[in-house]
């Protein structure tokens, strides 16, 4: 039975009428609905106050859900003989966060096992992993995981549903499938435990307001943040840099201290302080956790500090934490689209093989699609660097010819021969020019060149080629769109 919103028009034994948010209007029998959801049980009892909206006499409620979603979830309420088809992983998962967001267990149950046994799991294990992750659901998810196993991570192709989830969601995945790698039974691997918001750093705050946020003569208003701490401030500082606080002024009927206003804030004594810094006219402050940014930028873009904000992406792109710690650079970045700052920390990472990044705190900041994309990027990288190095001319030696252009007969069977293949499966790992530079392959060319009477005008090609093949493939990876990939992956917009 397909989702019909005709199949809840008018009907004598309906006594309320719900209302989806793009007005269509369902007409259903609410004993149902009261039977399995506690949230439908005190709505409608609400709705029955005299107070709402009626239509043909019944009262009417709306819901948030759009009309597709509401006929499917009543579909599979209703007692029909003929289940409903979940035709997208999407539909399913708007169909199943509505069953969990009206407190209905029963129905979850039912869509749980409706979708682990459907064909959309065999179809689309990646997007059913991704709802599965959002809903909690983890069986659902090692299952679609499992069904990921024959496809290799260069061929895994992006979808939609991974926006839905965190990159320590993502990451999951990631973890789980590096482990069934190195595992005698890849069956029976589980996925890794998740990691909570919790987890993330907690910053100690400070005892009190230090300079130039003490009391002053300069002073004239006061903000105070959750934990307890008061920031003496300039007020035309503030609503200089701020056309939120800006709109506040004159403030009506304020709180008093020190014959002071005082203006509460959500950020702790530890944002403040780095925001503050960057308001006043003195030095920047230091910072020294990629997770502080973007708290930082949280706070400017709530406060519409535009000009605070691009202070700090300025800050940020002079770390030393692009370097130090580009995984966690990119995972902010990413999530408040600084394409070029992501793209600079992204590059970083590729001094890591991809599959061996370690999991980040910030990780939980990005969405997977941000996580994949990055992965992505370094397999796009990698091809790139691969691609050029076998095309490219160097001046005499070809860097994939070096061996059997000049030296086709059996002294070059001894393992040097391998030297061009070692280095292209290197690359596909660590696609940056500092894999290249290597002195040990130098090292290697020079007692080849000994031990087979090497002419010393092609030992010197050699090297030279060796010297100029960094900057060939640093300028091929610096081609790779920056993190947009439309080249590569259709499915993305920049």
């Amino acid at each position: 039975m397909p989702a019909n919103p005709n199949s809840y028009g008018f009907s004598d034994d309906a006594d309320v009428i719900l209302r989806s948010s793009d007005n269509v209007e369902f007409y259903v029998i609410s004993a149902l609905l009261r039977y399995v959801s506690l949230v439908f049980k005190h709505m409608f009892a609400s709705s029955e106050s005299g107070n709402d909206e009626k239509k043909d006499n019944l009262p009417v409620v709306p819901v948030a859900e759009d009309s597709e979603t509401l006929c499917l979830l009543l579909d599979i309420i209703y007692p029909y003989q003929k289940k409903p088809q979940l035709s997208s992983p999407f539909i399913a998962w708007k169909v199943s966060k509505a069953a969990q967001k009206y407190l209905m267990n029963i129905i979850e149950s039912k869509l749980k096992r409706h979708i682990a046994n459907s064909k959309l799991i065999a179809e689309k294990p990646l997007s059913i992993y991704a709802i599965a992750i959002d809903l909690g659901w983890e069986g659902v998810a090692l299952d679609a995981a499992r069904r990921t196993l024959t496809t290799p991570l260069q061929k895994l192709a992006y979808v939609n549903e991974l926006q839905r989830i965190t990159g320590a969601g993502f990451y999951r995945f990631l973890e789980y499938r590096r482990r069934c790698k190195n595992s005698k039974n890849p069956q029976d691997e589980v996925l890794p435990r998740p990691r909570r918001h919790k987890d993330l750093i907690k910053f100690h705050s400070v005892a009190r307001a230090l300079e130039p946020y003490t009391r002053s003569e300069l002073s004239d208003l006061i903000l105070q943040t959750p934990d307890g701490v008061d920031f003496y401030v300039v007020a035309a500082l503030l609503r200089l840099s701020s056309p939120f606080f800006n709109r506040g002024f004159p403030l009506e009927n304020p709180v008093m201290r020190d014959g002071l206003a005082v203006i509460d804030v959500e950020e702790d004594s530890n944002i403040l302080f780095l925001l503050l810094g960057f308001i006043y006219p003195a030095r920047e402050p230091g910072i020294q956790s990629a997770e502080l940014y973007a708290q930082l930028v949280f706070a400017a873009r709530k406060y519409e500090m535009t000009d605070i904000e691009n202070k700090v992406k300025k800050h940020a792109a002079a770390s030393s934490l692009v370097t130090a710690e580009p995984l966690r650079v990119y995972a902010v970045a990413s999530t408040l689209g600084w394409r070029s700052l992501a793209k600079m920390a992204a590059l970083n990472t590729l001094h890591t093989p991809f599959q061996e990044l370690s999991y980040v705190n910030e990780m939980h900041l990005m969405t997977g699609t941000q996580l994949f994309r990055l992965m992505r990027f370094s397999f796009v990288c990698a091809d790139a660097v691969c691609d050029v190095l076998k095309t490219y001319r160097f001046e005499r030696v070809g860097f994939g010819k070096w061996l059997r252009q000049y030296w086709r007969g059996a002294i070059w069977q001894g393992s040097n021969a391998k030297v061009p293949d070692v280095l292209y499966e290197r690359l596909k790992f660590y696609p940056r020019g500092s894999t290249v530079s290597d002195p040990g392959l130098s090292k290697g060319i020079a007692e080849a060149s000994g031990s087979f009477d090497m002419p010393a005008g092609i030992f010197f090609d050699i090297l030279r080629c060796m010297q100029d093949t960094p900057k060939v493939v640093e300028k091929a990876v610096s081609k790779v769109p920056p993190l947009c990939f439309f080249q590569y992956m259709f499915f993305l917009s920049c």
